[in-house]
């Protein structure tokens, strides 16, 4: 499981994190690993 902070150097990853920042459920779980988002 990719962190955001460990796939910006892709651009295509950087997307699918954009993308999973203004998801819900990643967004709790971010949360709950105390992930900065």
């Amino acid at each position: 499981m990719a962190h955001c902070f460990q796939v910006l150097q892709s651009s295509i990853n950087i997307s699918i994190c954009e993308m999973n920042k203004h998801d819900l459920k990643f967004q709790n779980k971010y949360e709950k690993l105390g992930v900065p988002h």
